[in-house]
């Protein structure tokens, strides 16, 4: 249970990764530059995330 639970999380973080993707793709050409530093922002967001999420679960 906990496994599946743990896979949805995952399939439903990566959906929402792709969105994401799929958003900053479209307004690129409207933005230029500016996406670049969004995706960069996001990228260091996302991995602080995970490394916080993980040193979580070392500690549980």
């Amino acid at each position: 249970m906990i496994a599946l639970s743990v896979f949805n999380q995952i399939r439903v973080a990566s959906a929402h990764r792709q969105l994401i993707e799929t958003i900053l793709e479209k307004m690129d050409g409207l933005f230029g530059n500016q996406i670049k530093d969004i995706q960069a922002i996001i990228t260091v967001k996302t991995l602080s995330v995970l490394r916080v999420s993980s040193q979580r679960n070392l500690t549980v």
